[in-house]
C-alpha cells in the first residue's frame, strides 16, 4: 500500500485568526482545515516573519482579552504541532530579489495603487512556501488573486498551490495527501 506524502503547509495568519471553537461557517472551515492538516500527518510550514504575524498584537482589544492575531485555538494547535516535532521552519533567503520583482510587477500591473506595497509586505507566505513544499492555506481570495496576476510574468511562484477553506474543501485536500491540483496553483493553465 502507497502511504501518501506529507508536505509542509504554510497557514496564513488569516486562518490562524479564524480557527475558533464559535459555529461561524468560517470558524469551523478554518478548524477542520488546522485539524484536517494535523490528521494527515502534513506539518506546518513556519518562517520568522509568519510566526512574528502570528503573535502580533491587536491592539484594539479591551483589557482581559485574547490580544494576538492567532486565536487562542490556533496557538493551542500550534503548541500540539510543536510539540509532536510538526513543526517545519524555513529560512527565507536574505536576497530579495524574487521579492522585488513581484513588486515591480505589481506595480505595472496596478500603477499608483496599494497593491504592490501589499505585495511586498506579505510576500514572505511566497517565500515560505517556495522554501518547504509549495503549499498555503488562506482565507485571503483577494491575495490570491494578486498573487495569480504576478505569477503571469513571474513563474517561478506559479507552482505554489493556494487553496481557500472558505471556499473550497481543503480538509478533503489535505486528507487526500494536498496534492498537485492546477486549479491551486497560482500560474492557472
Amino acid at each position: 500500500m502507497n502511504e501518501q506524502p506529507h508536505y509542509a503547509i504554510v497557514v496564513d495568519t488569516s486562518v490562524a485568526r479564524s480557527a475558533s471553537e464559535t459555529q461561524n461557517p468560517t470558524s469551523i472551515h478554518c478548524r477542520e482545515a488546522l485539524e484536517a492538516l494535523d490528521q494527515s500527518g502534513h506539518t506546518l510550514a513556519m518562517s520568522d516573519p509568519l510566526w512574528e504575524e502570528w503573535n502580533r498584537s491587536v491592539l484594539d482589544r479591551p483589557a482581559g482579552f485574547w490580544d494576538k492575531y492567532a486565536s487562542r485555538y490556533a496557538m493551542g494547535w500550534y503548541v500540539s504541532m510543536q510539540q509532536r516535532h510538526r513543526v517545519r521552519w524555513a529560512d527565507l533567503p536574505v536576497n530579495n530579489a524574487l521579492r522585488n520583482r513581484a513588486v515591480a510587477s505589481a506595480s505595472t500591473i496596478w500603477p499608483g495603487s496599494h497593491v504592490p506595497e501589499e505585495i511586498g509586505k506579505d510576500f514572505f507566505l511566497i517565500e515560505t512556501a517556495m522554501a518547504t513544499d509549495g503549499r498555503v492555506i488562506s482565507l485571503n481570495d483577494r491575495q490570491r488573486r494578486q498573487f495569480r496576476q504576478v505569477a503571469q510574468g513571474i513563474p517561478d511562484i506559479g507552482a505554489i498551490l493556494w487553496i481557500d477553506p472558505d471556499r473550497e474543501d481543503a480538509t478533503g485536500w489535505l486528507h487526500a495527501g494536498a496534492p498537485e491540483r492546477s486549479d491551486l496553483r497560482l500560474l492557472v493553465h
